[in-house]
């Protein structure tokens, strides 16, 4: 485990809990090493015994036909070509639902609601 991820997964236990899991977000720009750190926080927090899941957010960039009726194709990744608000719903459920499975990884906008209409299962702590 890196110092990094060691220094991180420390803070996170560290944090108190305000809903019934806690929910990490990691943000950056694109190919800054997001997933890699969200990967290995994920993989440190399940060897401390803490169930654990990342959820991805590449679901939530709009379609391309969207970014091109909008004329930012060029820009896909820029926060106008994110459906923050979709995101923002799903962090509010992961943080106050009782139960939730995995959603699995680089799954589309379309993959992830009807993944949310089936939750169930459990998960401590999540990755965004």
């Amino acid at each position: 485990m890196s110092a990094q991820i060691s220094a991180l997964l420390e803070r996170v236990l560290q944090s108190p809990r305000r809903h019934v899991r806690r929910v990490i977000a990691i943000a950056g720009p694109p190919a800054s090493g997001k997933s890699t750190l969200a990967a290995g926080l994920v993989a440190a927090l399940q060897q401390a015994g803490v169930t654990s899941q990342l959820v991805p957010m590449d679901g939530f960039h709009l379609d391309n036909s969207v970014l091109t009726d909008r004329g930012i194709l060029d820009r896909k990744g820029s926060p106008p070509s994110f459906d923050a608000i979709g995101l923002l719903r799903l962090v509010q459920v992961l943080g106050a639902a009782q139960e939730l499975s995995p959603l699995g990884a680089r799954l589309s906008r379309d993959d992830i609601v009807e993944k949310l209409k089936a939750i169930l299962g459990s998960s401590s702590g999540l990755v965004a």
